[in-house]
């Protein structure tokens, strides 16, 4: 069967989470006032752990998984308590976290059940703990993180004894600064669609031995400031929150900087970057044109489930749903469902029709967690449209992937009346080696004629000069790689454009 096959890797938790690449807590930052009682009654406070200097290790296993009895035979994680924990250099702390909510405490002692008995052979705490997979959002067992003493957490795995503690030589020291707002991670929109903007936000973290009540926040362009936020509140040291910053207008792919521009203790942990890239874009033939999901690979298919949306639902259209007897995924993103699929070998296609040009999101998930990639090493994933048009999606997306594109239409687009707009032709369309221009001006006017890719560059240009009447130009794509473009004339009065498809 295909759970057994897969078992011997990983234990699945009973719970879904979406695109859980990493089982951390929310922003990577772990919480504070979190205490574990052990089996022999002993209580361990974590923050009293940390602000000691010590970093924390926690297995989180399951009484009842394979791998998580192999992993724990190995005793990579004794040795390491045993040469840097209390006993030994005192360096850090080692615990072994029951976290299965139906399995209870006397399962890790009892020989009988699960893999056998957890405490034979180990010194180190271990608890029934019902709270850590909400604090690290678990999606598998066995998970082995690295809680540092400045609250940050890292997904370590099932590594030797060295490995262990080699990586706890990259953790942080706790706070000493009375007043030292970080910055922790981007949380910025990545991509943005043809007029519309990103917005911007970042995670905040108090990293002070004070609550921090206020904090300058702006985001750079170069040395232009296009987004600031004067934040007010009372974080709690070591607490976080995500700060919103504003909308950014880029133009095409802009690598900005979040940065802390109030006066603070430590200025070295005060930016982050955060690149924003145009989103993919995907040509349909004209309203209410299908566009198309074609997946191949995974046999097991009936895993897998299409979210779909057009800012609204649109009429007589989706055609996916999500496995029914796995987790209900209808608020992740705001998305909608509609549909299943059946166990199928080899390609199957899904379309339905789009109302509308701009942003439209696709959201793959999958039940089990790994894509449409077991045995298919060859999977493919792609969304399809008119013309060549397609979007590559990586299919081994785990538990989940959200795909934002830009759908146009592949009909005219006018920036400004002119009046060559009826006249106005570009052919072939697609094309793979040259593209045919040809348009009429009643007046003389000075034209340029050319083609942009989606990030707004230049890629081709003719500079026809001074002219009227019928006007007729070629340019060449054939050096052009496959993809969308846009093809403009430009006079003094004013600009004609007219998106076109390269296909190698």
């Amino acid at each position: 069967m295909k759970t057994f096959l897969r078992s011997v890797a990983v234990c699945i938790a009973a719970s879904f989470t979406f695109n859980a690449s990493a089982q951390l807590p929310d922003n990577g930052i772990w919480p504070a006032g979190v205490t574990f009682t052990d089996i022999n009654g002993t209580t361990h406070d974590m923050d009293a752990l940390l602000d000691a200097g010590k970093t924390v290790i926690i297995d989180a296993f399951a009484d009842w998984c394979p791998p998580c009895w192999t992993y724990h035979q190995t005793h990579a994680l004794e040795d390491l308590y045993t040469q840097y924990g209390p006993s030994g250099t005192d360096e850090l702390m080692v615990f072994g976290l029951e976290a299965d909510l139906n399995e209870p405490e006397s399962n890790i002692s009892d020989p009988n059940t699960g893999e056998g008995d957890w405490t034979v052979g180990v010194t180190y705490p271990q608890a029934n703990d019902d709270l850590i997979s909400g604090i690290i959002n678990l999606s598998y067992y066995p998970t082995v993180i690295m809680v540092c003493p400045d609250r940050s957490v890292t997904e370590v795995g099932q590594q030797a004894t060295a490995v262990l503690f080699s990586e706890t030589s990259t953790c942080g020291a706790p706070a000493t600064n009375s007043n030292d707002p970080r910055l922790v991670a981007n949380e910025s929109e990545e991509s943005f669609c043809t007029g519309s903007s990103a917005n911007m936000s970042v995670v905040l973290q108090n990293f002070s031995t004070s609550p921090l009540t206020a904090a300058t926040i702006e985001v750079m362009d170069g040395a232009t400031s296009v987004a600031t936020e004067n934040w007010t509140g009372n974080l709690a040291p070591y607490d976080v929150a995500t700060i919103s910053l504003g909308a950014v207008s880029p133009t095409g792919a802009t690598n900005y900087t979040i940065e802390i521009t109030s006066a603070n203790d430590d200025t070295s942990n005060d930016a982050v970057t955060a690149s924003v890239a145009p989103a993919p874009l995907l040509m349909v033939g004209s309203t209410n044109q299908d566009v198309s999901v074609v997946i191949d690979g995974d046999p097991y298919k009936s895993e897998m489930g299409i979210i779909l949306d057009e800012g609204t639902v649109p009429t007589g259209t989706l055609v996916s749903i999500h496995n029914a007897a796995a987790a209900d995924p209808t608020t992740v993103l705001g998305f909608v469902q509609v549909g299943s699929i059946a166990d199928v070998a080899g390609s199957i296609t899904r379309s339905w029709s789009v109302n509308n040009e701009g942003c439209h999101n696709i959201v793959f998930v999958d039940s089990y967690g790994d894509g449409i990639t077991y045995q298919m090493p060859e999977a493919k994933l792609t969304i399809s449209g008119a013309g060549g048009s397609e979007i590559a999606v990586n299919p081994d997306y785990g538990d989940g992937i959200a795909v934002l594109f830009d759908v146009q239409f592949m009909g005219d687009v006018s920036v400004n009346t002119e009046e060559f707009a009826s006249s106005f032709k570009v052919f072939p369309n697609p094309s793979n080696s040259v593209v045919n221009v040809e348009f009429e001006l009643q007046n003389k006017n000075d034209v340029t004629v050319s083609i942009m890719n989606t990030v707004g560059q230049t890629v081709a240009s003719n500079n026809l000069g001074s002219v009227s009447g019928v006007q007729a130009t070629q340019l060449d794509v054939s050096s052009l790689e496959s993809g969308m473009y846009i093809v403009k004339v430009i006079t003094a009065n004013g600009e004609q454009t007219k998106r076109i498809s390269v296909i190698k």
